[in-house]
Formats: C-alpha cells, sequence, structure tokens
C-alpha cells in the first residue's frame, strides 16, 4: 500500500505517515514506535537511527520556532487593530465579565438557587407578617386589659405628683 507524500508541517524526514498501518511500518523503529531496544541493532544502525531522530527532533523544533514567530506577529497585529479600533484591555475585561454574569445568570443552578432564595424570602416575609400581627394584636388586647389601665393611671397620677412637687417646675 502507498500512502501519498505529506509535505506539510508535520511531515516526517522519512516516508512514513503516522497512520501508515503497512507490515513494514508496524515493525519500524521509529521515535513513535514504542520500540526503545536496540540491544539486538548494530552499531551503525544505532547511530544511523539516532541520527535520524536527531534531524526529525531539529526539524520539529524549527517548525514549533517558526509557528512561534507567526503567532507573536499575528498577536502583535491583532492588538494593533485593536489599538485602532479603540478596543482596550479595561473594556475587553469588562465585557468578559459581563458575559461571564449573563452566562451564570442564564445557568440552571443560579435560576435553581435564585428562585429558592425568593421561595425563602417570600416565606420568611410571610412569616414576619404573621409575627408582627400576632404581636400587634396582644399589645393591643394588653391595651384594653384592666390591669393596663390601672397601671396607666396609677403612672398618670404619679408623673403628675413628681412634677406638682418639683421645686421649680411650672404648674398646671
Amino acid at each position: 500500500m502507498s500512502l501519498p507524500k505529506n509535505d506539510g508541517l508535520l511531515s516526517s524526514p522519512s516516508n512514513d505517515s503516522f497512520y501508515d498501518t503497512s507490515e513494514e511500518a508496524a515493525f519500524s523503529l521509529s521515535p513513535d514506535s514504542g520500540v526503545h531496544d536496540m540491544s539486538q541493532m548494530t552499531p551503525e544502525a544505532k547511530a544511523k537511527l539516532q541520527e535520524e531522530w536527531t534531524r526529525e527532533l531539529a526539524k520539529t523544533e524549527d517548525e514549533i520556532n517558526t509557528l512561534r514567530q507567526v503567532l507573536s506577529s499575528k498577536i502583535k497585529h491583532m492588538q494593533e487593530l485593536k489599538r485602532k479600533l479603540g478596543i482596550t484591555v479595561w473594556k475587553e475585561f469588562k465585557e468578559d465579565m459581563e458575559q461571564g454574569i449573563r452566562n451564570i445568570q442564564e445557568s440552571q443552578a443560579y435560576q435553581k438557587t435564585s428562585q429558592t432564595i425568593k421561595s425563602a424570602s417570600e416565606k420568611t416575609s410571610e412569616a414576619l407578617g404573621t409575627i408582627g400581627a400576632t404581636v400587634s394584636k396582644k399589645l393591643e388586647e394588653v391595651k384594653q386589659s384592666q390591669a393596663f389601665k390601672n397601671l396607666e393611671e396609677k403612672v398618670g397620677s404619679a408623673y403628675s405628683n413628681v412634677k406638682v412637687n418639683t421645686p421649680g417646675a411650672p404648674n398646671q
């Protein structure tokens, strides 16, 4: 089975493809083969294999450096375009935060929690309203009781006595 040669960035110096399933590829001692026992090889074969791997490593490192340079250039170009468009780091951060908050608010967990809090708030308001009404009713009952009226009369007369007996207090 013959596979087309791949001359792209990830091609290897040999014609073996990563996806080559031929018998030859299955038994090769490529870096990806998983076979690292070179004890059965002649010193010349070992040297040749290591030299091939060294060349492939150098080529891969060179490709990575080229990609880094291209990426760096693209990032600089992107930053220049953003500067021209008035897109600042702060504006991007603000938009990212706003989008994050929207995403959270639209999430099921947030919706469920919000509904639970709303329900708890309604129940708490209802309970406090009931307590307030009960306390108000009880205070009104106490105010209407005979004991409270007697206490009110006694406090009123004591106040009047103190006011009348206090030197320098205006008389009424």
